[in-house]
């Protein structure tokens, strides 16, 4: 039996940045993750070991007694298909679907289909009746399992998202910043770095300006095997420098939309390899100080879904000026 998405919200522990660690609930062949909002996000996949072509229905619904679950469902195949998809609960047929198609890359496309209403109604009710729904395309089916979880009895009211304060623009490099780099990296203590960061890493060390008097020192290090680390460390830009390691990790990025000041973003993706890649990532945002958690979403279990079936949100914030 699926785990209600009225209910979730009580299911994971709120977390305060930047102690904040992801984590999932998954039973058998569904996982469910809710953001700080109270907003949830289930999927439910082929089972464990199956042949047959990934399929996913992801469930999602904002928390409070009011709202209402939005449902997608998911194939992918190493063609592109037109034809609609087809949902089946034992003999009886639930929904015929027009698939919007797109490619993640050569010999890998996902159709994704989008339930109205009563498509949505038509569905629910199978998730606590069958064992399995069938979901064909394209002279295709895939089995979507529905083992795993259990029902509860409670709506929780959604909570606020965190804010964060942004009181400071990022500012442009200078072009002697680049050469700071490798001054300011033999200053800093590497003890507490990961053990695959070794001597000929030092290579990798970058600049990036924050504020008209600090930088950010960024060193890029292997992890597992598709993925690396940047350990990151926030320093004055004049001698002595002190450069304090900070507990944001990732690649630095500059955004800026419109009329909004430039905004810098440190984000840390690892893959997980196994029989797909499935992906975590955390983004932090330069508030003016350092650098505060700003988003967390996991792929969780991808069953087959190269770059998983979708991103689940575990942490998201407000941020404001």
């Amino acid at each position: 039996m699926l785990v209600l998405l009225a209910v979730l919200p009580c299911s994971l522990p709120s977390y305060a940045a930047p102690q904040y660690r992801p984590q999932i609930l998954q039973e058998k062949d569904w996982q469910v993750v809710c953001d700080t909002a109270r907003t949830c996000l289930a999927g439910g996949y082929r089972a464990a070991g199956s042949a047959s072509k990934p399929v996913a229905v992801l469930i999602w619904r904002e928390a409070g007694p009011s709202s209402r679950a939005h449902v997608s469902v998911r194939t992918q195949f190493d063609k592109m298909y037109n034809n609609e998809i087809v949902l089946r609960a034992g003999a009886t047929e639930i929904a015929t679907l027009a698939p919007k198609n797109y490619p993640l890359k050569s010999g890998v496309n996902y159709n994704e289909m989008q339930l109205n209403k009563e498509q949505v109604d038509a569905l629910l009710p199978w998730l606590f009746m069958a064992n399995q729904i069938e979901v064909e395309q394209a002279g295709a089916i895939s089995m979507l399992s529905l083992a795993g979880g259990k029902a509860e009895t409670a709506v929780f009211k959604p909570l606020p998202l965190p804010v964060v304060r942004l009181t400071q623009a990022i500012v442009a490099s200078k072009p002697e910043d680049a050469l700071l780099a490798h001054v300011i990296l033999p200053l800093v203590n590497k003890t507490t770095l990961d053990p695959e960061c070794q001597p000929q890493h030092d290579s990798t060390a970058k600049i990036h300006r924050l504020t008209a008097d600090k930088l950010l020192l960024s060193l890029t290090c292997p992890k597992r095997v598709y993925s690396t680390m940047t350990h990151n460390w926030i320093a004055q830009d004049k001698p002595p420098y002190r450069p304090v390691a900070i507990e944001a990790k990732g690649d630095f990025v500059t955004i800026q939309g419109g009329t909004f000041p430039a905004r810098g973003f440190l984000r840390q993706s690892v893959t997980a390899r196994s029989t797909d890649d499935c992906l975590d990532e955390e983004s932090w945002v330069f508030n003016g100080k350092n650098f505060a958690l700003e988003s967390v979403w996991t792929t969780g279990m991808c069953r087959g879904f190269e770059n998983g079936a979708s991103n689940f949100f575990v942490y998201r914030t407000q941020l404001k000026d």
